[in-house]
């Protein structure tokens, strides 16, 4: 954890937001964790370093208006993508973003009518390392990229939209009645993370967890199980002693 001065000057209340763990392909080993959190109106980060194993706290930044005390969660959860973090803003139609390089907040404008949905999206990274937003609107994958356009500015692009009900029937041999709805859980390298909502419906019911590639348009069924708590997908590498071992020398002639 931060050190308590990371709530200093905090104006109004004071919200821790989430931890984002940054690693090195230069420093094989060595790594940083970044929090974040806020206050009725701006975002404080701190960072922890392996090599000092000491937190770094940075100045506060202007996000948005003042929000109330009702509202005082404000923010989603975050999403790191290629070295920045995302947070949606829960009323208004932006995300605030952290540059964990230069350390600095920034914002950038949701697509249209995004404002407010935060339940039905999430931002996430496309096969590429690119900014992507995939919203489910009942049975129905919307995809936004962030691209430069002839301008070279960056801006939403509306990339496709994935009508996943025959699939989803198909894989789960199950009917749209049962599943209620699709919801977004994550977006890695390109793939979604999705389940359906059965738990939300009835909390004795088990929902199905499934995959969704944005390159093949491919919807895969991963496992059944209730959603009673928060679901994090992850990719784990393979232990290195295991990469590129065909076969273990103990066992040839047994």
């Amino acid at each position: 954890m931060p050190p308590d001065e990371i709530s200093d000057g905090c104006v109004g209340y004071f919200t821790h937001l989430d931890y984002h763990l940054l690693s090195s392909d230069e420093a094989p080993g060595s790594f940083r964790v970044v929090c974040a959190c806020h206050d009725e109106s701006r975002a404080r980060a701190a960072v922890l370093s392996s090599a000092t194993r000491e937190w770094r706290i940075f100045p506060w930044a202007e996000a948005t208006a003042p929000q109330p005390e009702d509202d005082k969660y404000w923010l989603h959860l975050g999403t790191l993508v290629a070295g920045t973090v995302y947070w949606t803003h829960t009323n208004q139609p932006f995300m605030l973003a952290l540059d964990t390089a230069a350390l600095r907040f920034s914002r950038i404008d949701l697509p249209p009518y995004l404002g407010g949905q935060g339940h039905t999206f999430r931002a996430g990274e496309t096969k590429d390392g690119g900014l992507c937003i995939v919203c489910a609107l009942e049975f129905t994958l919307i995809v936004w990229l962030r691209r430069a356009d002839e301008d070279g500015i960056e801006r939403w692009m509306l990339h496709r939209m994935f009508p996943l009900q025959e699939e989803l029937v198909e894989v789960t041999e199950g009917s749209l009645e049962d599943h209620g709805a699709l919801k977004v859980i994550a977006i890695i390298d390109g793939v979604v993370y999705l389940s359906t909502y059965e738990t939300f419906n009835d909390s004795d019911l088990p929902c199905w967890f499934l995959s969704f590639c944005l390159e093949t348009g491919e919807l895969e069924r991963l496992f059944q199980r209730r959603y009673d708590s928060h679901v994090h997908p992850y990719i784990m590498a393979w232990p290195p002693s295991l990469v590129g071992d065909t076969a273990n020398p103990q066992l040839e002639g047994a």
